[in-house]
């Protein structure tokens, strides 16, 4: 996915009312090809207009569908929201596909890493043909950031954390309902998830940053940490309620560090 376009907003109902669009093309010899859409209308992801924004594929991005992972998309024109993947292997249905193809098991379940790739929603979705639909696995955090003018170094990154909720690792995926459920006993970076990068923020105007987040009902705790290590903590007062598809969109807050670690250390 273009990583300057992140954001999910307001799909309610999962499945119903999508569409897919069928291949025409008959596939090589034991070959399978997939054309994949995203979403339908309510289905979000690109730059903000009207108050939705559209999921696009664009190159580089993979699906597995029944554990085989795709070729990479290359050549996608641009806004495109269907594309044809090609498989090595002969597949068959039904076809169950998950985006992106790197969190997908072994069995029934993916693996939601630590370090959430910027600007990558987690899709999922079944069909009984080629024409397959992906829809959002996951709810996103909103973080609208505001430069101290004591502190004008560059963001690092964002993470959200959870005392008791697994916010990645291990999680069963239902394909027909394209939702995850959470492994139990969650413990150390299962609590976290983060989003790596490199934001100048402005006294003016908010840098939006989003990080993916399971859906469910949570107290949780955002730090934003600059690139010498100097960070701010904020929690939410009450559980907030994460749904799959919406963005939990909160307001801008000034980044004013209250404490400083030793190192950063970022291994992605």
């Amino acid at each position: 996915m273009k990583n300057e376009f992140f954001c999910l907003l307001a799909l309610s109902a999962l499945l119903a009312g999508c569409s897919g669009l069928a291949d025409p093309d008959a596939p090589g010899a034991g070959k399978t090809r997939l054309t994949v859409s995203l979403g339908g209308t309510r289905t979000v992801l690109g730059p903000l207009e009207e108050g939705r924004r559209q999921l696009y594929w664009a190159d580089g991005d993979q699906v597995a569908v029944n554990g085989s992972v795709s070729d990479a998309l290359s050549g996608v024109p641009a806004s495109s929201v269907s594309a044809t993947f090609t498989f090595g292997s002969s597949l068959e249905a039904p076809y169950d596909a998950v985006y992106p193809a790197s969190i997908v098991g072994d069995g029934p379940f993916v693996t939601l890493p630590l370090y959430a790739g910027d600007g990558v929603m987690p899709l999922g979705g079944r069909s009984m043909d080629s024409s397959l639909l992906l829809c959002p696995l996951m709810s996103c955090v909103r973080i609208s950031l505001l430069q101290d003018q004591a502190d004008t170094d560059r963001i690092r990154y964002v993470e959200v954390s959870s005392a008791t909720t697994r916010m990645s690792g291990k999680f069963g995926i239902d394909y027909d309902a394209a939702s995850l459920t959470p492994y139990d006993n969650p413990s150390g970076d299962d609590l976290k998830v983060r989003v790596v990068g490199s934001w100048d923020l402005s006294a003016d105007t908010p840098v939006d940053i989003f990080v993916p987040v399971p859906a469910g009902s949570y107290q949780f705790t955002v730090k934003v940490v600059d690139v010498k290590g100097h960070f701010m903590k904020v929690t939410t007062s009450a559980p907030k309620t994460m749904e799959k598809g919406i963005i939990k969109a909160f307001p801008a807050v000034t980044f004013i560090p209250t404490g400083t670690e030793f190192e950063v250390v970022i291994t992605s």
